[in-house]
């Protein structure tokens, strides 16, 4: 209840009156168009009643659906107009919210039919945005360091942060379909709404598919930044003064690692710093392209469409935006496809500001393509049950060179700082399952996958794994930050919690890679 207030608060701060405002005056400063007649209704009687009836809520149901799609990103408005009044949930479970002479208080009321009266993004992607969620900057206490070591080098690696859609096909196909379908009328009006707010995401897309995103840019500065801010020592060594940065050669990538190395130069300006990109470090750092990753990959789709066939509601979903199933399935030969494809840009048209798609799906519609998609990326690229092992030793050439970075590092005479490297989703989930971090489990069948392991949390936009090399006299030990918090090696000893000594990490990986 506690994020639900906070959530109303923020809506209400600069909308909230002593008394109910002028619907035509609100109206009018709010550019709207058309205002439904059942909305006026609704909100007078509501304002003049404390305390809604449970069965005139009922009754009012209908209207709540009208209200709810024809001004799905109108929040503000929504909540001003029923100033003493606030519906917030699904009817399944439903926060009703009113605020009387001064006073707030809450009920819970259960309804049994489903619907979503808000958005899914406001409550959803926070834990199902999967691989397409925006970087989260955690808050938590660090393992103080064992006496007598202090930080001196640190190897990092991080996925590319916040971007437009991937490619311009990942929009279009959806598009074509939904075309396709309106064109021989079999397009609801909810199903036209779907269809414009593809062309709307494809217009904000317009010649930046692909690209990193202002967002994505803040993303890898911050993280820059508290780095330096975390690790002082590493980066105010007398000799030690280089830093080396590796990119594919894509350009959100490349870009990611101008803004990192931008916001170091900017935080530490005695560094010398130096970025490469090509096809040379994209083969190392992201070996997806091989036979077998695709062959995983149709694999991995297989056993999604099971899962969505047997837990999504398809009829529900495809029967809100097409006149029949059967027109659904004419036009939709794969029905994995329009949902999931919802999932993925509507999540991340969220961050970019539009939330016209998500309004479009229920929070439970949300979930499970949230969950089968997330199982899907870890059956095609972590250390799955069956060939998973073959999969992530793609990533082993990778972490060879990690060890030799760091060993040389090591040396006296060594200048260097810090090693980066800037890679995709794709090639740092197998790297993680290789290297053995905790929050990458081996051997996870694939309708366990998303209690074991939620990609929301540990392979976000701008993922990132900084390793701290830390030293006393010739004795060297290394912790593993992952996303900003401590992780541990479940198969190696660790000494104080969190602390390994490098010779038996790097004897552990080195096995692995001879396996």
């Amino acid at each position: 209840m506690r994020k639900l207030e906070t959530y109303v608060n923020e809506k209400l701060k600069v909308t909230k009156t002593s008394s109910v405002p002028d619907l035509n005056a609100l109206m009018e400063s709010k550019n709207i168009k058309e205002f439904d007649s059942r909305y006026k209704q609704l909100a007078e009687y509501l304002k003049n009643d404390s305390d809604l009836p449970i069965a005139e809520l009922e009754y009012r149901k209908g209207d709540f659906k009208i209200i709810s799609r024809k001004y799905e990103n109108q929040y503000n408005i929504f909540l001003a107009v029923l100033e003493k009044c606030i519906f917030y949930g699904t009817w399944d479970n439903m926060y009703y919210i009113y605020w009387y002479k001064g006073k707030r208080a809450a009920k819970n009321i259960n309804f049994k039919e489903g619907f979503s009266e808000f958005v899914a993004s406001e409550a959803e992607i926070p834990e199902y945005g999967g691989v397409y969620s925006p970087y989260k900057v955690k808050t938590s206490s660090l393992t103080p360091v064992p006496k007598g070591y202090s930080p001196f080098y640190i190897s990092h690696v991080s996925r590319h942060g916040s971007r437009y859609p991937v490619e311009w096909s990942y929009v279009n196909n959806a598009l074509q379909i939904l075309e396709t379908s309106n064109r021989h009328g079999v397009l609801t009006n909810e199903g036209r709404r779907l269809l414009e707010s593809y062309k709307t995401l494809d217009s904000i897309c317009d010649k930046m598919y692909g690209m990193l995103c202002t967002l994505g840019a803040d993303e890898h500065q911050g993280i820059a930044r508290r780095m330096v801010k975390r690790f002082p020592e590493v980066f105010s060594s007398q000799h030690r003064i280089k830093v080396n940065a590796v990119s594919t050669d894509k350009p959100r990538c490349i870009t990611s690692a101008a803004n990192f190395c931008s916001a170091l130069a900017s935080s530490c300006n005695r560094l010398e710093i130096n970025v490469m990109s090509g096809p040379k470090y994209t083969n190392i750092l992201c070996n997806d392209a091989g036979s077998f990753v695709k062959s995983n990959n149709k694999k991995g789709g297989r056993l999604s469409d099971e899962y969505m066939q047997s837990h999504f509601d398809y009829e529900s979903f495809y029967g809100r935006f097409y006149v029949s199933m059967e027109a659904a399935r004419r036009y939709n030969s794969l029905m994995r496809f329009l949902p999931e494809n919802v999932y993925v840009n509507g999540t991340v048209a969220h961050y970019l500001g539009y939330d016209g798609m998500l309004d479009l799906m229920t929070p439970e519609e949300y979930r499970q393509a949230a969950i089968s998609y997330n199982s899907k990326m870890y059956y095609s690229h972590c250390d799955f049950k069956g060939m998973g092992k073959e999969r992530i030793r793609l990533q082993g050439e990778m972490l060879k060179g990690m060890i030799e970075d760091a060993d040389n590092a090591m040396k006296s005479a060594s200048d260097m700082v810090a090693d980066l490297r800037f890679s995709h989703d794709t090639g740092m989930m197998p790297l993680f399952s290789l290297m053995g971090l905790s929050p990458f489990p081996s051997s996870v069948a694939f309708d366990k996958v998303f209690s074991n392991w939620n990609s929301t949390y540990w392979m976000c936009m701008a993922t990132n794994l900084q390793m701290v090399f830390y030293q006393k006299e010739n004795s060297v030990i290394v912790k593993f930050m992952l996303n900003e918090c401590e992780v541990t090696i479940p198969a190696l000893q660790a000494i104080d919690g969190v602390y390994y000594p490098w010779d038996t990490v790097k004897a552990y990986w080195n096995q692995l890679l001879m396996s």
